[in-house]
């Protein structure tokens, strides 16, 4: 028993955080465990004691050897909730071997020598014994009484929050954290239930509503209403790898040339925990964190989520998921129908062939599934889990790329090769979907699933071999947490690199915003990368980073705070941060130990929100600086642009040639010298006309633009929102914006009537469409289905702004335009209904009013 506990003892040591929790029992707490085992072994028979004692040993040594080599592979200790995955420990066994290390031994070589010694040792006499049989439990509660005591009062919520379960082993010992662990998978009956209160739930319902009111509406919503999502989960790869050259050849070329046609972000981290690749597609596809103990998809696979393949089913799509695996690995077959896929395919659904990783090698992965995409109904959405690039990153010589030599024989270097043959069979699938057209009639998403886990000194080599130096400690914490994101819109629309903070948590809301369903995942927690918003990316081991500061909390429970740039900061400054980090992961766990996906979508559903007056509201200049300028002229545009509005709304008409001029009346009188219909006069007639003078002399000779000339001037500083004079214009004016090279997602079009809205949702699907058309008093039913049918971004609303019918657009995640406001009280009164924006003759007036407001 002497030899267990001293194990014991320094095996928890190496595993537990050597600086927190402050308070320690861990010793104490483990003599109480041997004291209640010893009693146990007195109540034996003598000739069982013996080989009972021996037989705990070797159960005891077993035991330490998988919390070691467990901790190595994950970077924690284990848990109960992972017995299931012990089916698939074949499937990472070449990992775990990787892991093992010679020392290793010492944990069980005590056993032949207790074999040798048991024989010689006498057993306890009988007034011993009964001295024993009444100390021991004594001794045993006096030794656990410290660790009952930190557990009561858990000041520094260790057992509560389990932000690492290392730290548990910390307070009160290996054996102490495995007591801790199994009960409270029991407590919290066996698929982990927790039950709530009211002011739980009601709380959790808030915070939805908080995240939903701090969205604010992106320029690309809906660019890509109606389209395929096809998302790329990469196993294992990190963003520090992308766009670089080893030995002169560059690594990822089909990632690097793919990422150049996509939105792609580059501050990306992975929040992932415990469960690694399963973590990231629960983040990925519901949008909600990882545990602090425990696997969604091994714990509560039960649960009824509310996650993208729900939304999407809802809207029409096909969805379907595939990983050339086995279906019990990560328990993918029940969590993936539990995440709404109708359809999944496994290994055993694709042809046979080589393993690589932990499954099919990924070249046959990609090469099969271009026939099994044919058999989905568009729009689809499909799910793709890579395998290849999996640790220790051990691929077959005839699979390795000779000629790069750097980091040959390291894990670092293996991970090279293997992300390079990733990149291969990653441009071979590519450029099938490029062929049979599918590339460009979706929405392609490829991120990197988690960090690679490679040590410090091959992540150190490899940073050093591809940026040229040494990294910062900030440095090599980033190369390890930041994670590559691309979603490439049809025809590459949109490109371009962008620099936001974001997680695994923002992709699913920002990939309904792109689709135009952005009011679909209700207990979403991201927000929309594309969208304007300030983020805030937690861990769970206590990290947490704005893009501005980082709190870094290290392996041994260090802590280092640092601003963007490296230099030290105070923690203490970072406490409101920490505070709002802690109660985002709090919410995420209420809503999944809790069930209350689907609950919380109902009660979002029957309850508007309350009216919004701290959120942000664009305002949109009415045909350009109008009160000081004349209206649609370039001087009234440009004066909108100086005095710092939003958005600016122009008048569109078609001359007789066919062009798209700037102009609002039907007839020229009002605003020009001269007279009659405009749509009779062609541009260089309308030319001739001053349409300034009406307003002052110092305007006269200005000259009414075209839509053209607008946009050379205003290019992407703002948005125009285009009010149109007449039906047929959607050809003329996609091809001005195409010639002007704004993007259309620039524009916003107000369309009067059904006619309007289709034929720019065929000529322009990236404009931004708005519907005119006088709202209801109340919320229509099928409203929501007839506007993603019609592709409609918003609504636009004039004169009557019922604040029911706002309410509920708002709730449902609808833009809503209001026009044309000139006045204070109904400027106050339409942002206390929680409008978009809103539309005024006099634009400083509504600045002023959202200065005064604490708006954004």
């Amino acid at each position: 028993m002497a030899v267990i506990g001293i194990k014991w003892i320094a095996v928890g040591h190496l595993l537990g955080a050597a600086a927190y929790p402050p308070y320690r029992a861990p010793v104490l707490t483990t003599l109480a465990i041997l004291a209640v085992l010893g009693w146990l072994l007195l109540w034996l028979p003598p000739a069982w004691r013996r080989r009972s004692a021996i037989a705990l040993d070797g159960v005891v040594s077993i035991l330490m050897l998988v919390d070691v080599w467990y901790e190595r592979f994950y970077g924690e200790v284990a848990t109960v909730a992972d017995i299931p995955q012990l089916s698939n420990i074949a499937f990472i066994l070449q990992s775990l071997v990787a892991q093992i290390r010679w020392y290793d031994i010492f944990v069980v070589a005590d056993l032949g020598a207790l074999v040798l010694l048991a024989r010689r040792v006498g057993l306890p006499q009988r007034p011993a014994r009964r001295a024993a049989v009444v100390g021991l439990p004594l001794a045993a509660i006096g030794l656990a009484l410290p660790a009952a005591i930190i557990m009561a009062l858990d000041v520094d919520t260790v057992f509560s929050q389990r932000f690492q379960r290392s730290e548990v082993v910390g307070a009160i010992g290996l054996p102490g954290y495995h007591l801790f662990d199994a009960a409270s998978y029991v407590i919290f009956p066996i698929v982990g239930r927790l039950t709530l209160e009211a002011d739980e739930r009601d709380e959790a319902e808030r915070a939805i509503r908080r995240r939903r009111l701090e969205e604010l509406a992106s320029p690309l919503a809906g660019i890509a209403r109606g389209r395929n999502l096809i998302m790329i989960s990469a196993e294992s790869l990190q963003a520090l790898v992308m766009h670089s050259t080893i030995d002169g050849r560059v690594i990822t070329p089909n990632l690097d040339a793919f990422a150049a046609e996509s939105l792609s972000f580059s501050e990306i981290y992975d929040q992932t925990h415990l469960g690694t690749t399963a973590e990231a597609e629960f983040m990925a596809l519901a949008s909600r964190l990882p545990l602090a103990s425990g696997v969604v998809a091994t714990r509560y696979y039960s649960n009824r989520f509310r996650a993208l393949p729900h939304s999407l089913t809802s809207a029409g799509y096909q969805t379907f998921s595939a990983a050339a695996e086995p279906p019990s690995f990560w328990n993918m077959r029940q969590m993936h129908a539990a995440l709404g896929f109708s359809r999944s395919a496994f290994l055993p659904d694709f042809k046979p062939g080589e393993w690589v990783g932990v499954g099919l090698n990924d070249i046959s992965f990609f090469e099969q599934l271009p026939s099994m995409l044919q058999q989905q109904r568009e729009p689809f959405m499909a799910y793709l889990l890579t395998s290849s690039n999996h640790h220790p990153y051990r691929l077959p010589t005839h699979l390795r790329a000779s000629d790069v030599r750097i980091g040959a024989g390291t894990a670092g270097g293996d991970y090279l090769q293997s992300v390079m043959y990733f990149d291969h069979a990653f441009g071979l699938f590519i450029d099938s979907l490029r062929r049979s057209g599918v590339l460009n009639r979706s929405v392609i998403v490829v991120y990197g699933d988690h960090q690679a886990w490679l040590e410090n000194e091959d992540l150190q080599m490899l940073h050093t071999a591809l940026r040229g130096s040494l990294p910062s400690a900030l440095e090599l914490w980033r190369s390890r947490r930041r994670i590559p994101l691309m979603i490439r819109l049809p025809h590459g629309e949109a490109a371009g690199t962008r620099i936001v903070t974001g997680g695994l948590l923002d992709l699913a809301p920002t990939l309904l915003s792109l689709l135009g369903l952005n009011s679909l995942l209700e207990p979403s927690l991201g927000h929309d990368l594309t969208g304007p918003a300030h983020r805030l990316i937690a861990f769970r081991d206590g990290s947490f980073t704005d893009g501005r500061t980082f709190k870094i909390v290290g392996d041994r429970g260090d802590v280092t705070c640092v601003t963007r740039d490296g230099k030290p900061l105070d923690c203490g400054l970072l406490e409101p941060l920490k505070r709002s980090a802690e109660a985002l992961l709090e919410t995420s766990d209420r809503i999944v130990r809790g069930n209350l996906a689907r609950p919380l979508v109902d009660r979002l559903r029957a309850k508007p929100p309350p009216p919004r007056g701290d959120s942000s509201l664009e305002v949109i200049a009415h045909r350009g600086l109008s009160r000081e300028f004349p209206e649609n002229t370039m001087p009234s545009i440009l004066g909108a642009i100086q005095a710092g509005t939003d958005a600016i709304e122009i008048d569109i008409h078609l001359s007789k040639d066919g062009v798209p001029v700037v102009f609002h009346d039907d007839t020229l009188e009002r605003t020009s010298n001269g007279r009659g219909l405009l749509a009779t006069r062609t541009l260089a007639e309308l030319k001739t006309l001053d349409v300034g003078s009406w307003k002052g002399l110092q305007f006269a000779g200005t000259r009414l633009p075209t839509l053209r000339e607008v946009l050379a001037a205003t290019g992407e500083s703002v948005p125009l929102l285009l009010d149109l004079k007449a039906d047929g214009m959607a050809t003329a004016i996609a091809r001005v914006y195409a010639e002007a090279g704004v993007p259309q997602a620039m524009a916003m079009i107000g369309g009067w009537n059904g006619e309007q809205r289709a034929d720019f949702a065929r000529h322009m699907p990236g404009a931004r469409i708005l519907r005119t058309e006088p709202a209801p008093a109340v919320w229509v039913p099928l409203l929501d289905q007839q506007m993603r049918e019609q592709r409609v971004w918003g609504f636009e609303l004039g004169d009557d702004w019922p604040s029911s019918f706002i309410a509920e657009a708002r709730f449902k995640g609808w833009p809503v335009l209001a026009y044309t406001v000139n006045d204070e009280p109904t400027m106050r009164s339409l942002i206390e209904m929680g409008v978009t924006a809103i539309e005024t003759d006099d634009p400083k007036l509504l600045l002023r009013v959202k200065r005064t407001l604490g708006l954004r």
